[in-house]
């Protein structure tokens, strides 16, 4: 009898080290930093989107001033990529800024989740050790019947 329960002390203290062990906040850092990373690259395209179309733009002011005769004709043209280019910088930007907050959403809600872990699992590591202290003292009783 004594063995067993020396084996299911054994077995509480293993459990309460690896509970112990993946608590640590570098999983939800990894998720965060995860977050980040999505809208870096997110950033990026959207740069090399805005470049693509500058360079297209810079095209075809190229082609106009070979090909077209009529200034007006030139500059109304323009105009008119120039108003297209600001509604589609406006419209990544506030793309932009609705992943912005939805990642500071997930940011938010990682942070509560892992501190409502946090508590859970010291609740837990405190409900372990009562039991193995419990144990403990069954065992004394156990070796003072034994003796």
């Amino acid at each position: 009898d004594t063995e067993i329960i020396r084996k299911m002390k054994d077995t509480i203290d293993k459990m309460i080290q690896e509970k112990t062990a993946s608590v640590g906040p570098n999983s939800s850092l990894r998720m965060i930093v995860g977050e980040l990373e999505s809208t870096i690259e997110l950033q990026v395209t959207q740069t090399e989107i805005l470049k693509e179309e500058c360079t297209r733009l810079q095209g075809i002011i190229a082609n106009m001033r070979a090909n077209v005769s009529s200034q007006d004709k030139v500059i109304e043209f323009m105009k008119a990529e120039m108003v297209k280019l600001q509604l589609t910088y406006r419209m990544a930007e506030e793309e932009m800024g609705a992943k912005l907050v939805q990642r500071d959403t997930a940011i938010a809600n990682l942070e509560s989740s892992f501190k409502e872990n946090a508590e859970e699992s010291k609740r837990m590591i405190t409900a372990v050790g009562v039991r193995n202290s419990d144990l403990e003292d069954q065992i004394e009783d156990l070796k003072a019947e034994n003796a």
